[in-house]
């Protein structure tokens, strides 16, 4: 008699599940979150007395700009460019429709006061920044590069521009002009912010530490730095423990950013608090229902915690909205095979994964054990052989693909791979019980005999079971 595979502790180390969609750095980072004035609230404009003079406009909308009532101030900066325009007029003007975010309009407030007055920075500050938020990114640049020619101490327009490579991908760049406006303004916490994310896109992780933490001294209320800090161990360093702590000190303040929910449930699910996991990644749901990066962390969650029902609502909800996602068929395909051992529904999504991630190892190994449960021999020796050439190390592939050859009776080609198994691991039990397996098989009671010899001095459960064949002969 011979008995059947054995699913072993070293099997779900190596092989041990169809594995989680890897995690890369987008825009949807954190710390990408193209910071704007906060847009100012609109109220009626008070009623201005007629004025005599465009100069007795102008110094009426400064004493209204000055008390933040913007909207009386357009008014009587409007009347007074409408009498006799200047660049104080316009200029304040083209600031206010950028703080009601009517950027068409700044712009054309703004270039009128450039042809009054060309040397003034401001304006060339102000339209660059109208125009990133229109997304007209080189004209941004030429204005905002204009205004930091004009005056080498400016902060503003240098974060601005480095703001806006940083959106572009170009880190070195944006770090040099962040680094400015630094220079020029040792306290801008959110030009530290961006500098970070600079660095951190650059590789230079302890750099963009630095720069977090100085964010967060600086603004200590602020959720830009702990954000940052959490996205430097997160998507820099990949040490996810590390990661959750800043996040939630940002979530205090910015409670509502679904990807950091999202990466704090995804940092819970790698060291294995599941339960914490699911809190977290179900806000993010909560927040964005179609988030199926989220369900699928909440799949691998339930997955751990073995609710296979609940696993397996979360990862179809993934194929409901993303019918390629490999990970989530391997996720289905871990459920039936760890929680509900149901073998040939397993096999189904392994293979419907494979077909779009044909090189995932653990679930090419996993598609070759549950064939093998299924007694489909012949089809587990591919995926074996496959996970072999990517896995030389794994010492669970040849002694399972050792019991594929056995079982269709390729003896000569058993004995090889289960040596090799041993050569990794001498005192792997699974593969001496599958040799002492072949030898009975082959009629050789010596070699049975040496691999029973070698069960007993590690101690094995399987000793007793190959005695029991070695008397049979």
């Amino acid at each position: 008699m011979i008995v059947g595979t054995v699913f072993t502790a070293a099997a779900q180390t190596e092989g041990g599940g169809g594995g989680r969609a890897s995690i890369s750095f987008s825009t949807t980072d954190t710390t990408v979150k193209r910071r704007s004035r906060p847009a100012a609230k609109r109220t009626a404009p008070k009623k201005i007395a007629p004025q005599k003079t465009a100069a007795e406009y102008e110094a009426e909308g400064n004493r209204l700009y000055d008390q933040k009532d913007y909207d009386s101030a357009l008014v009587a900066y409007q009347n007074a460019a409408r009498l006799k325009p200047s660049f104080q007029s316009l200029y304040r003007t083209g600031w206010i429709h950028n703080d009601f975010e009517e950027y068409d309009k700044a712009i054309a407030a703004l270039d009128r006061a450039i042809a009054i007055d060309s040397s003034q920075f401001v304006a060339f500050g102000e339209k660059g920044y109208a125009l990133r938020r229109l997304k007209r990114n080189d004209e941004a640049i030429a204005a905002l590069k204009r205004a930091i020619s004009l005056n080498s101490e400016a902060s503003i327009a240098p974060y601005e521009l480095g703001s806006l490579y940083n959106e572009q991908s170009m880190y070195a760049d944006a770090e040099r002009y962040l680094r400015q406006a630094i220079q020029n303004r040792s306290d801008y916490s959110d030009a530290y912010a961006e500098l970070g994310l600079a660095q951190r896109r650059q590789g230079k992780n302890s750099d963009a530490m630095d720069s977090y933490n100085t964010a967060i001294r600086l603004s200590p209320e602020d959720s830009d730095g702990y954000m940052g800090l959490g996205d430097v161990y997160f998507y820099g360093l990949k040490d996810y423990d590390k990661a959750i702590d800043p996040y939630l000190k940002g979530l205090r303040n910015d409670g509502d950013n679904r990807t950091a929910l999202y990466n704090v449930g995804y940092s819970y699910n790698d060291i294995g608090n599941y339960a914490d996991a699911l809190r977290y990644l179900e806000q993010a749901v909560r927040l964005k229902p179609d988030y199926y990066q989220a369900y699928a962390e909440i799949g691998y969650a339930d997955l751990k915690l073995k609710k296979a029902d609940e696993a397996l609502a979360a990862y179809q909800k993934v194929l409901e909205l993303k019918p390629d996602h490999a990970a989530s068929m391997f996720g289905i395909g871990d459920v039936y095979y760890d929680l509900v051992k149901k073998y040939d529904l397993a096999v189904n999504y392994y293979k419907k994964g494979l077909a779009y991630s044909p090189d995932n190892a653990n679930a090419l190994y996993r598609l070759g054990f549950s064939y093998n449960d299924l007694g489909l021999y012949a089809q587990a020796v591919d995926p074996l052989v496959r996970v072999r050439r990517m896995k030389p190390d794994w010492k669970t592939v040849p002694t399972e693909l050792g019991y594929t050859y056995m079982m269709q009776k390729r003896y000569d080609d058993a004995l090889s791979a289960l040596k090799q198994a041993l050569a990794m691991d001498r005192d792997y039990e699974l593969a001496h019980y599958y040799l002492g397996q072949v030898y009975y098989s082959t009629g050789n009671r010596n070699g049975a005999m040496g691999e029973y010899r070698e069960l007993q001095r590690t101690g094995s459960q399987y000793a007793s079971k190959l005695n029991d064949l070695i008397q049979k002969m």
